[in-house]
């Protein structure tokens, strides 16, 4: 664990220049610009909804009263176990490209030997 603290600590630096990094926050801004551009569309839509009365009593659009049709427990569990399912396999796919390590950073600084380490690969 400290290891890949330390490493992350000095690939932050690296990252921050790295241009696909940049390329794929811009892909992530524009992203998100065309989804509060949708969203803004569909909360101030030019088109007004077609309105019209209706009767209580009208049998055409009455259905049979069920009580529910997705259970209460159903509904939380899924609300709970998608979300967290797909962050653990998005987490654990992207892991080896977020957090690739390597032994020359933290031997450098805890042991005083001057032979060069080896790079090793956490996958």
């Amino acid at each position: 664990m400290q290891r890949c603290l330390i490493q992350e600590k000095s690939m932050a630096a690296d990252n921050c220049k790295d241009p696909r990094r940049k390329l794929l926050v811009g892909v992530d801004l524009f992203c998100l610009f065309l989804v509060m551009l949708v969203a803004v569309f569909l909360h101030k839509s030019p088109m007004a909804p077609y309105r019209r009365g209706f009767f209580c009593s009208d049998n055409s659009i009455s259905v049979p009263f069920k009580s529910s049709t997705v259970s209460t427990t159903l509904l939380t569990s899924l609300g709970v176990s998608v979300p967290v399912v797909s962050l653990a396999c998005l987490s654990w796919s992207l892991r080896p490209a977020l957090c690739s390590l390597t032994v020359e950073a933290f031997t450098a600084e805890t042991s005083p030997s001057s032979t060069p380490a080896k790079t090793w690969r956490h996958h």
